[in-house]
């Protein structure tokens, strides 16, 4: 018997012939260490950067140097939890860096330079109009006025778009998914909770961090209520596909609407114009998905009536907390709206005299709004070809949203009506709010390719049994005798990578 060899005694081996899986092994690890160095590139750059505008103190530093020391050690040892952690403070972003963006710039470290970046799972097409959009980031630096915002504002880029591509690559079994759904469902639940209180109670805890926009808006632990309320519209719909067709969650009709009441109502105060368009846009298209695939018809008519129940709550609530006149005034025109249209409209003529674009965040520089829009953004700032770039990336994934919703292939179990639903509505706020660098629109984007490459075809069965059952037995429920088995039943088994994995007695 041959005795195994060590990995760090290779060299001494005979040498063999060469392999076409050689070559593969060769330009895959070529790649990655092209990929760890640009890592490092943008950790690096935005850790200077950030000290550069705020130094901290010496405890700070030693704080922050131990606080990075354990994030390592949980990343490398149990990585699934930091991946959790990261997607419970995707609500806590106050600050720049945000805490989820230290999380998820180590766990992308640590995936690169172990092998868990998976750019395999990324579709071609999008990987090339990624390499484009940053490719085109850099030529516009040669017209930028201060570099310093400039490096800022690509090293936020590049950071988004590794993100979007490790979560593609990460969305790959219904363990990962169900963890990212309820993580993300505690974390904006909290949030609507913490924002709707602080707005409506006056000696609520450290009430001013939970208020923004002159204590009239909610916006929880964000900076801004126009991106804490679609922060709030993707895990809404997802939690309504979930309810109608079970795959991750085991929830029963009434957490399940009180949770999407709580959500709704944190959202309405928000008083975010674009976010109350994106989360109708989102909820009519992942409805209308579900009713054109013509599976569970009387349970969707089940769970519209429950929709209405809880649009009478959130309308008692909104009278009761006498906000029904502020939402009027917020649905018509507002003073400021006019500077956002001439920003725009400059936006438009920058491009004309500047094709290449005046360089990444440098459109303060030449203007005193911004955009408040990604498209004009992307025009003004990275030029003409870059604006062709983000549309054609916005559109690619939007086939592929909607051919994964057609073939019902879903990402780690998480639906493709509610992602198409929630990209819409994404792509819509995007033309009225600048959105490049929000993170929950890589998740949306980098589920939706998740599932291109990797997601399973078909819906699951409702887990009732009976359409026509009970809907408070919204959580799975006990296998029909015809044969057939459903993803969303969990009292004969769980669901593993898509399949029904027995419980043992007892269990």
């Amino acid at each position: 018997m041959t005795a195994p060899t060590s990995p760090l005694l290779q060299d001494t081996l005979p040498q063999r012939s060469a392999s076409p899986q050689d070559d593969r092994t060769g330009h895959t690890s070529r790649i990655t260490i092209a990929l760890a160095a640009l890592t490092a590139l943008v950790l690096g750059g935005g850790a200077v950067l950030t000290f550069e505008k705020v130094a901290p103190s010496l405890p700070e530093a030693i704080i922050g140097a131990v606080g990075l020391i354990c994030l390592v050690f949980l990343a490398v040892g149990r990585y699934e939890a930091a991946v959790a952690l990261g997607f419970l403070l995707s609500g806590v972003v106050k600050i720049e860096p945000a805490p989820p963006d230290g999380v998820f710039a180590v766990i992308i470290a640590i995936a690169v330079v172990s092998g868990r970046l998976r750019i395999d799972r990324i579709p071609a097409p999008v990987a090339g109009l990624l390499a484009a959009l940053v490719s085109l980031n850099v030529l516009s630096f040669a017209a930028a006025l201060n570099i310093g915002t400039g490096i800022r504002f690509v090293a936020i880029t590049l950071y988004v778009i590794l993100f979007g591509i490790w979560l593609a690559g990460y969305a790959d079994r219904d363990t990962r998914g169900r963890r990212i759904v309820i993580a993300w469902l505690w974390i904006a639940v909290i949030s609507a909770l913490l924002g709707s209180l602080a707005l409506q109670l006056g000696s609520f805890p450290a009430r001013d961090w939970f208020i923004g926009d002159g204590a009239s808006r909610a916006d929880a632990l964000f900076k801004d209520p126009n991106v804490y309320g679609p922060f709030l519209v993707p895990i809404s719909v997802i939690l309504l596909e979930e309810m109608i067709s079970p795959r991750l969650l085991r929830i029963r009709a009434f957490p399940g609407f009180l949770m999407l009441a709580i959500l709704i109502v944190g959202l309405i105060f928000s008083f975010s114009r674009a976010a109350w368009a994106n989360m109708l846009m989102a909820t009519a298209i992942m409805l209308a998905i579900k009713l054109l695939r013509r599976r569970h018809t009387a349970r969707i008519m089940r769970i519209l009536g429950g929709l209405a129940i809880v649009g009478m709550i959130v309308l008692a609530v909104v009278v009761l907390t006498g906000k029904a006149g502020f939402i009027g005034e917020r649905a018509q025109l507002q003073g400021y709206d006019s500077k956002r249209f001439s920003a725009q409209h400059f936006g438009v003529d920058i491009a004309e005299h500047y094709p290449f674009g005046v360089g990444p965040g440098n459109f303060q520089y030449h203007y005193p709004v911004e955009t408040h829009s990604t498209y004009v953004r992307v025009l003004a700032e990275q030029g003409i070809l870059a604006e062709v770039v983000w549309i054609g990336l916005c559109l690619v994934t939007l086939g592929f949203g909607l051919s994964n919703a057609i073939a019902g292939r879903n990402a780690a179990g998480i639906g493709s009506a509610a992602l198409l639903g929630s990209w819409v509505g994404l792509l819509f706020n995007s033309a009225v709010v600048d959105t490049l660098h929000w993170r929950h629109l890589w998740v949306v984007a980098g589920l939706i390719w998740a599932a291109t490459l990797t997601g399973r075809s078909g819906e699951p069965d409702v887990a009732l049994g009976h359409e026509d059952d009970d809907l408070n037995q919204l959580g799975p429920g006990p296998e029909r005798a015809r044969g057939s088995s459903s993803l969303g039943q969990f009292d004969h088994g769980d669901v593993v990578e898509g399949r029904i994995v027995p419980r043992a007695p007892g269990a």
